[in-house]
């Protein structure tokens, strides 16, 4: 392989995974454009030299290892708190960008431009369906009075124990009071009331729109 042929599949590898990470990076997430450039030319330059320095080995168990290594960089990405689970977009991200820097590497680059764009796809286009997975999941708006305020915090938690699918929407002081706004799906926001009137911090709880 000569040096233009190697320059032109790493930096394939690192500019079609960043363009992944610049949507990240717009989205406020902590891996971005670097990390995901980071990969694709890292996955790259294993592939390229799996294929070129070594001849006698099988070449595939170095593609295997960047598949499963790729996970131990995405398992950082997934932030936990309680029952709520963040970050597997950026992961499944991260691994999308080391296929594409793979891709890349092996001098398939109409693959790896493909595949980066539906990935792209994935990341931006679909954000036009969350309109009609709103419908799907109707959801409603709950008010509760929390004293002491700094109390908020700990029934957050409890509800999202019950439904971790609970969004907290604001929080805004009221007299004496943290009033929180939540935001729960429709089949489950009888439970979540229920829930909140009758924990000791919690004052009111209502239900504003429907």
């Amino acid at each position: 392989m000569d040096l233009i042929d190697l320059a032109v599949r790493l930096a394939a590898g690192t500019a079609l995974a960043a363009v992944l990470g610049v949507e990240r990076e717009a989205a406020g997430k902590a891996a971005g454009l670097r990390t995901y450039a980071m990969v694709g030319l890292g996955s790259a330059v294993f592939t390229v030299v799996s294929m070129e320095a070594f001849d006698t080995a099988d070449r595939s168990r170095v593609a295997a290892q960047i598949v499963s290594g790729i996970g131990f960089l995405g398992a950082g990405a997934i932030f936990r708190s309680g029952p709520l689970v963040k970050g597997l977009t950026t992961a499944a991200g991260l691994w999308a960008a080391a296929a594409v820097g793979m891709a890349a590497g092996t001098g398939q680059l109409l693959w790896a431009v493909i595949a980066a764009a539906l990935a792209l796809v994935v990341l931006v286009g679909f954000r036009l369906l969350d309109p009609v997975m709103d419908l799907l999941r109707p959801t409603v708006t709950i008010e509760a009075r929390v004293v002491p305020p700094r109390d908020f915090l700990e029934v957050r938690s409890r509800i999202s124990h019950i439904d971790p699918e609970v969004d907290l929407v604001d929080v805004r002081a009221e007299d004496d009071a943290a009033v929180l706004v939540i935001d729960a799906l429709s089949r489950s926001s009888g439970t979540i009331l229920h829930a909140l009137l009758a924990m000791e911090e919690v004052r009111d709880a209502r239900i504003v729109d429907d």
